[in-house]
Order: structure tokens, then sequence, then C-alpha cells
């Protein structure tokens, strides 16, 4: 486990802990030979999903004991971001993170604000939202959804009508939202009206509510 930026607990025994390898001072490591190296051994070391058996503390690596086996490494996540794991099923997994963009040519995540506000975003530059649902067996994904430039999913949740909410991040003051999307993919409800920056928890009460943690 290396910067673990959130856990979820699964059932009695299984914790699911996501580790970053979007950081505070990656970009000082790059700046050196030995700080790349230090970078590079990190991410061929560390996978961005895990499970942890709390009886043992110890990751399970076989199912010999029809312990649940599992790791993924196809989506990351930032410590200024979080990101969030719902466990819809044991077969399935809901995702909210970050992935790499190919190319920085058409993205510009330049905006004014406070020296941590820069720092934060210039963080995640040259990243895009990712949603996905994943099987675990096959890893195959069942759903993608790609958030908009400069809004960041911090947390996801499946609702009881079946629906994705999706808390997406801002950096820009009261650009952040809530939104809901269905299987596939399309956003059918938006909750935003300069209300939300930075959105670190959601989660599902009672009569269709939702608990948000800004």
């Amino acid at each position: 486990i290396v910067r673990p930026v959130f856990a979820n607990k699964l059932d009695d025994t299984r914790w699911m802990i996501a580790n970053s390898h979007v950081f505070q001072g990656y970009d000082d490591l790059a700046a050196t030979a030995d700080g790349q190296k230090v970078i590079a051994d990190l991410v061929s070391k560390t996978v961005s999903i895990i499970n942890i058996e709390e009886d043992t503390g110890l990751i399970t690596v076989n199912n010999s004991l029809n312990i649940f086996d599992f790791t993924y490494n196809g989506i990351d996540f930032a410590d200024v971001t979080a990101g969030g794991i719902y466990p819809m099923s044991n077969e399935r997994l809901l995702i909210a993170g970050l992935r790499q963009l190919t190319t920085t040519a058409n993205t510009d995540n330049s905006t004014t604000g406070t020296p941590q506000v820069i720092a934060d975003l210039d963080r995640v530059k040259g990243y895009q939202g990712y949603v996905i649902i994943l099987d675990k067996a096959t890893q195959r994904l069942l759903l993608k959804y790609e958030s908009p430039e400069g809004l960041f999913p911090s947390d996801v949740i499946e609702d009881s009508d079946g629906l994705f909410v999706i808390a997406e991040t801002s950096f820009i003051p009261q650009a952040g939202r809530i939104i809901k999307i269905d299987h596939f993919g399309n956003i059918v409800s938006v909750i935003s009206d300069g209300m939300y920056t930075k959105i670190h928890d959601i989660r599902n009460l009672p009569l269709g509510h939702l608990l948000i943690s800004t």
C-alpha cells in the first residue's frame, strides 16, 4: 500500500484500497533523474486498486481458500480528487477516478486562484475524469463515462433507482456538480446551481435523498 487515497469496506473482513499515482511532490521528483527512478519504481510496484483481508492484514493473492482475489491497474487516482469504488455486486465494481490522456495538445487546465488551487489543478493536468463499471473476473469494462474538461470524479454510488450518482469536483469555484447517469452513460440529472466546488463524498439516504460532503 503506497499513498492510499481512500478505502471502502466490502464486508466484515474485506477492504478495497485505492492507491494514488498522481500525488503532491510528483513534479519535484520528476525534475531529477533520481526522482524519476523513484516514480518508476513506485508505479511499477503499486497497483491502483487492491483487496486486503482485515483478519490477516495481507493482500490476497490466490483463491486457494475461496478468498476474494482482485487487483486492477486500469484507472488512476489522485490525492486532490480522491475518487470512489462502489461494489454493485460480488462480480461488478463501479469506480470513479482518472485516466491519463494520450495527448494534452488541446487541453488547457490553467486557471486563476490561490497558489494551492493552481498547484492542485496542475497536479491533474493531462488527466481526464473517468467512471467505469468493471467486471472483476474478466476485467472487462461494462460502462465508460468521461467527465468534461475541468471536472474530476471524487466519488460515485448507485442510487435506489439504479442510476449512477457521480460527484464531479472542480478547481474553479462553484463549478462542481453532481450528476446521475444511466447504464448507457447518458446524463439524466444534474445538480449544480453554483453550490459546489470540491466534493468529498456522497452517500444514499432514505427516500432517495443524498448526503453530500464538501
